[in-house]
């Protein structure tokens, strides 16, 4: 008796089932399915309770009964609307606390990059994540070698998945100026250099000019 069962919003159409007497509909995740108006095409002659174009609260199952056009033979088919899971999936913020860095995320490419200062031991760096779905993997606060990059993976309710790289790159060595002055006589440098990283050895010579005798540095 019926034929056909859909919604224009969100836009949906049911699959009727004449033998169990069922139609059932999914609906876009976050739908308000309190105040659904449904669009019913049925058989010629036949009428339906309630009409088609009455919103109804579809919480929960909701029955319609079909009349065919002799007025006295009908059958009562149960609605039911679900709701699809949640399909959010991403990383919103990453970062650490011990060094206080904030990541940066691209959702275009699906990454996070990261800046520490030098010296940090990346091999243990604990991030904090939030993140829209269900879980992540790994999980926020467990601590990881970013040595080289990382994919954490981030599961919608539905189950489907999105990875993301996360790189951390060490802030460069910072570059140290050795200036020299000296009177009566010259000091010079091995390696003679503009600048110097942590660490380097310096050799200084001092040559007195004649008749001076150097004493101390």
């Amino acid at each position: 008796m019926g034929t056909c069962g859909t919604l224009a919003s969100p836009s949906a159409t049911g699959v009727i089932d004449n033998t169990a007497h069922t139609v059932t509909l999914t609906v876009p995740f976050a739908t308000d399915v309190t105040n659904l108006s449904p669009t019913i095409t049925l058989s010629p002659g036949a009428t339906i309770a309630p009409l088609s174009g009455v919103a109804r609260n579809f919480t929960t199952p909701q029955t319609y009964t079909v009349t065919a056009q002799d007025g006295t033979t009908n059958r009562t088919y149960t609605v039911t609307v679900t709701i699809s899971s949640n399909t959010a999936k991403a990383i919103t913020t990453f970062g650490f606390t011990s060094p206080s860095v904030a990541g940066t995320v691209n959702e275009t490419n699906h990454a996070v990059s990261l800046t520490v200062p030098f010296g940090t031991n990346v091999t243990a760096l604990v991030p904090t994540i939030t993140y829209t779905g269900s879980s992540i993997s790994p999980p926020s606060g467990v601590a990881q070698d970013f040595t080289n990059p990382v994919t954490y993976r981030v599961t919608a309710a539905d189950t489907s998945h999105q990875d993301y790289v996360v790189t951390v790159t060490i802030t460069p060595a910072p570059a140290f100026t050795l200036s020299l002055a000296a009177s009566n006589g010259i000091v010079t440098k091995s390696p003679d250099q503009a600048s110097y990283g942590p660490g380097t050895v310096v050799t200084l010579t001092a040559a007195p000019n004649a008749g001076y005798v150097f004493s101390t540095w």
